[in-house]
């Protein structure tokens, strides 16, 4: 029997070191039945434990404290549950009664201790901390908590001492670095309580960079999801708080509107939008000439911005047309005839425009005439894909124009 015995609970072992609590509370609930030792009752209550039933799992250790007074590890258990679940009068009751047998025993003095802190009775939390650490205990816990509890007793001296030593194990804990911050600003370490200050603030917020990341994963999953609205307000969220520099996001959520949600008004808006980003001469032009001075930073800036939008809209613009001239209604393909007229009409006529007067602003300065010379030149002879994209919209705006009026004659 006793070797039937020895073979279940190993079984039960193994079941719980796999993690199958549900097998396992099975197969230590039978043995209950039979067998009310300690060592069973904690199989059962660890199974409770994996499965989340936390009252159950406190209700076992309560009949192993019952039936086996000195068994330290089920007053430690009930210490930790019950401050889990913040019943620190409850942690002090069953941790006080292991202590009335052994008041030395580490594991049931640490959550005894740590009760008492959280209840906020400091004095006392201080006392059994300091037994703690006479007995040779510089864990992490013991020496946060008890700095915590000198900190609460205006002992700032004190407090700073044993959080320094918590430091070393956790440097970046936000919480210890407060505290340490504000005791050393109650101490002659005024100075490190404000490096600590800064420093905790600096953790706490979050670097655009992780956010930035955190939000890309998460449009991903609403676009898998086809949670397009949630998906727009992610984007939007993500360029406004984040990632204000990428401006193709405003690209990302014309695309959304237009395709997704069929929303040609949001869709237009948010290209608009994108548009004006990209076209920055203007801009440019009047900070090169109110400050008198050439920044050739400025000016590169320009002519890079003026190839990548016509590079990244060439698509959208490509598949809005192909679908729109497809469409029978007559009206519709009019409106849309007008709107590839004038989109494209006051897209060049910024972009060569401005060209122009940047070359005739800075016409006596070499280097940019052989700039504006080269970049013009390449647009006009290169057999590239900015060139390419050039006369696309070039041949689509005159064949919009034509076809726009075709069809006002036709229909």
């Amino acid at each position: 029997m006793q070797w039937r015995n020895g073979r279940a609970i190993q079984y039960i072992s193994l079941l719980l070191s796999q993690q199958k609590f549900s097998e396992a509370l099975g197969e230590s609930s039978l043995m209950t039945e039979k067998d009310s030792s300690a060592i069973v009752l904690h199989l059962q209550a660890q199974s409770f434990e994996g499965m989340g039933e936390l009252l159950p799992a406190a209700g076992c250790y309560y009949n192993i404290q019952a039936k086996y007074p000195d068994d330290y590890l089920a007053a430690s258990k009930l210490g930790a549950l019950n401050i889990s679940g913040s019943y620190f009068d409850e942690a002090i009751e069953a941790t006080e009664k292991y202590r009335q047998i052994d008041s030395t025993n580490i594991s049931v003095n640490r959550q005894n201790a740590l009760a008492y802190c959280l209840k906020q009775d400091y004095p006392t939390a201080i006392r059994r901390y300091e037994y703690l650490v006479s007995q040779g205990d510089s864990s992490f816990h013991t020496c946060y908590y008890l700095g915590i509890s000198y900190y609460a007793a205006e002992k700032y001296y004190e407090a700073h001492d044993f959080l320094e030593v918590a430091r070393k194990y956790d440097p970046n804990n936000i919480n210890l670095l407060y505290y340490l911050g504000r005791a050393c600003s109650k101490t002659s370490w005024k100075k490190e309580g404000v490096d600590y200050l800064e420093k905790t603030i600096d953790l706490s917020i979050p670097k655009d960079s992780s956010m930035t990341r955190l939000y890309i994963g998460m449009t991903d999953c609403y676009k898998m999801a086809q949670m397009y609205k949630e998906q727009i307000a992610s984007i939007k969220e993500r360029y406004q708080r984040y990632d204000k520099q990428n401006h193709k996001l405003l690209y990302d959520m014309a695309y959304i509107y237009f395709y997704d949600l069929k929303d040609k008004k949001n869709a237009e808006r948010c290209l608009e939008a994108f548009l004006k980003t990209y076209i920055l001469i203007k801009s440019g032009i009047e900070r090169l000439t109110i400050g008198k001075t050439y920044h050739r930073t400025d000016f590169l800036h320009i002519l890079v911005g003026i190839p990548l939008v016509l590079q990244q809209m060439h698509s959208f613009f490509h598949t809005i047309f192909v679908q729109k001239t497809g469409i029978i209604h007559s009206e519709t393909r009019i409106d849309y005839s007008r709107q590839v007229t004038g989109i494209g009409f006051q897209l060049f006529g910024q972009i060569f425009g401005r060209i122009v007067t940047i070359s005739v602003l800075f016409l006596h300065n070499n280097d940019i005439k052989d700039l504006v010379i080269q970049f013009v030149s390449q647009l006009w002879t290169d057999q590239c894909a900015i060139s390419r994209i050039f006369f696309f919209f070039l041949t689509q705006i005159i064949g919009a124009f034509f076809r726009s009026l075709f069809l006002r004659f036709v229909f």
